[in-house]
């Protein structure tokens, strides 16, 4: 048996590194490695990371924009209830039926943005703002197109269905 082998697992993305960087072939394979981590698995992995501060730094954009030419004014005017109770199913129910057409965390954002104009007491917020990722996540798994993964599970479900359909129209076809 040879020496314990660590990397073995990163073996296939390694040597398509390898190909990409002729020049590291010649690197002891320690130093292979540390290079792979860092020039593939650590960039990979900020990529990740800038590509989710951008996408929050372009919905905040968003909320400020509409929370300064007063959006947020038309909403919270068009609420007119003094009951919290009341208030929280109004809100939820904005939620579902807005996460069914933007996405989830968009939506988050925009209703936590506006219970903050609603609501002053940072406790109620907290629990205001826990039912509106619930109903985000429910109007997004409820619509095909609220998220990606949503999609990807309709039409896995459609499909499914399809063949069921088609079974069933043989199995029928062949009784008769």
């Amino acid at each position: 048996m040879g020496p314990l082998n660590l990397f073995r697992p990163l073996q296939p993305k390694n040597l398509n590194f390898l190909d990409a960087f002729p020049f590291i072939k010649d690197l002891p394979y320690a130093d292979q490695c540390i290079r792979f981590v860092i020039d593939h698995q650590i960039l990979d992995s900020i990529g990740e990371i800038a590509e989710t501060l951008i996408f929050l730094i372009g919905a905040m954009i968003t909320v400020e924009l509409v929370d300064s030419h007063g959006g947020f004014m038309f909403i919270t005017n068009r609420i007119t209830t003094n009951s919290k109770r009341k208030l929280l199913f109004v809100i939820a129910t904005i939620t579902f039926f807005m996460s069914a057409v933007l996405d989830n965390l968009t939506t988050s954002i925009v209703m936590v943005m506006l219970i903050r104009k609603l609501i002053g007491n940072y406790k109620e917020r907290w629990i205001f703002g826990s039912i509106i990722v619930i109903a985000a996540n429910s109007g997004g798994a409820w619509s095909p197109i609220g998220d990606v993964t949503t999609i990807m599970l309709w039409v896995r479900e459609i499909s499914r269905l399809r063949q069921r359909s088609r079974i069933s129209f043989y199995r029928a076809s062949y009784r008769h």
